[in-house]
């Protein structure tokens, strides 16, 4: 794709620094992609509510199936989970002792494992803090876009007059 010359190709992380006394730690946290949101649906598949034979109405999802809602509720903490582990692996040179992105079984170890390696619960939530921004856009972000997009369009109607 591509706006007006240039390729848009959006690769930007966005880094968070944990400092106490000596030790200085940047993590850079990225958006998880479709790409990897497939990657993540072929070890975990959405699950599929059941259906049932409902008399007069013939046969219908059962949407309320208990099994189905905790299947679901154990999809979604998976998911929420594997995108915060997926932002994390953008950190140049960072590897986890107990959570692999192939085994979804672990996601749920980054926490502890978070706090193993010597972070606090605040520092925690700095991180998680970066990974859900690095998700989504926020005011910043459509402000920095905008002023880029203002400037570029009044450097080119410049370099025409």
């Amino acid at each position: 794709m591509k706006l007006g010359s240039e390729v848009i190709a959006i690769k930007a992380t966005v880094p968070v620094a944990i400092c106490r006394g000596d030790v200085k730690i940047v993590m850079e946290c990225g958006a998880v992609t479709n790409e990897h949101y497939e990657e993540f649906e072929e070890l975990v598949p959405q699950p599929e509510p059941p259906k049932m034979l409902v008399a007069g109405k013939g046969e219908q999802i059962d949407f309320e199936n208990k099994a189905y809602l905790d299947a679901l509720a154990d999809y979604r903490q998976k998911r929420f989970a594997f995108m915060t582990v997926r932002s994390l692996l953008y950190t140049p040179g960072l590897s986890f002792d107990t959570v692999d992105i192939k085994k979804p079984d672990t996601y749920m170890n980054l926490d502890k494992e978070l706090a193993d390696a010597g972070f606090m619960p605040v520092e925690i939530v700095r991180i998680r803090d970066a990974v859900y921004e690095a998700q989504g856009i926020s005011q910043e972000k459509v402000d920095a876009a905008l002023e880029s997009f203002l400037k570029a369009k009044q450097d080119a109607k410049l370099s025409v007059e």
